[in-house]
C-alpha cells in the first residue's frame, strides 16, 4: 500500500488527459482504493514527528479523558510492536525508524510493514478524532507473523469499541474472526 501511494502518479486518480496520445493511460483504480490513497496524502504531513508527538498534539485538548489516553496509549503500543519501529514522513520519504537509531525508506521495509503502515496510522488517527465511523479493512493479515496478526486486531478492535464504531473486516484465516471476538470482548470488560 505504502509504494502503491509513492507511485501515485502512475495512477488514474480522475485526472488522465486522453488527449495525450504519447502517455501510456495509468493504472485505474476503484472508488476507494482512491479514497484510501487520497486520505495517506492528507495525512502525510502530520507525521514529520514521530508518533509520540503526533499524539501529544491531538490529546492536548481537554476532550480526552483517561479512557482515551488509555486507548490512545495502547494504539500506538500495538502500532510501534507491529513496525518494529516509528513510520516518519520528511521531505517526500516515507522511513520507518528503529529504537537503535537506524532507519529504512519504506520501499525497502517489509512487505508486512508496507502493507500494514497505512492501515495503523489511519487506524489511530481514527482513534484520536473520536468520531463514529464505519469501516472497511479487507485482509488487515496480510504479510503478517501471527503475533502482528494478533496486535492489528487488537488494534481493530480498539477502534471499533470506540463511539459504537461499526468495522468490516475480511479475512480468509479462520483465526482473525475469534481474535476479534476475544480482543472485543476484553475491551469490553474492562469498561465495566
Amino acid at each position: 500500500m505504502t509504494t502503491l501511494s509513492q507511485q501515485r502518479n502512475n495512477i488514474d486518480m480522475g485526472k488522465y488527459d486522453s488527449n495525450d496520445s504519447e502517455l501510456e493511460p495509468p493504472i485505474k483504480l476503484d472508488y476507494i482504493m482512491e479514497n484510501f490513497i487520497e486520505r495517506i496524502e492528507n495525512v502525510k504531513a502530520l507525521f514529520n514527528q514521530n508518533l509520540s508527538a503526533v499524539i501529544d498534539i491531538a490529546t492536548s485538548s481537554n476532550d480526552y479523558n483517561r479512557e482515551s489516553e488509555a486507548r490512545v496509549r495502547l494504539a500506538k503500543q500495538l502500532i510501534d510492536s507491529i513496525l518494529k519501529g516509528s513510520y516518519r514522513y520528511h521531505n517526500g520519504t516515507e522511513r520507518i525508524e528503529f529504537s537503535d537509531g537506524q532507519s529504512t525508506l519504506i520501499n525497502f521495509a517489509s512487505s508486512g510493514q508496507q502493507e500494514v503502515v497505512w492501515i495503523l496510522l489511519l487506524i489511530l488517527l481514527l482513534i484520536l478524532n473520536q468520531r463514529k465511523v464505519f469501516l472497511v479493512i479487507e485482509e488487515p493479515e496480510a504479510h503478517l507473523f501471527p503475533v502482528a496478526q494478533k496486535q492489528i486486531i487488537d488494534l481493530i478492535a480498539l477502534v471499533a469499541t470506540q463511539n459504537d464504531n461499526q468495522v468490516v473486516l475480511t479475512t480468509h484465516s479462520p483465526y482473525i474472526p475469534l481474535i476479534f471476538q476475544q480482543s472485543s470482548l476484553r475491551l469490553q470488560l474492562g469498561k465495566r
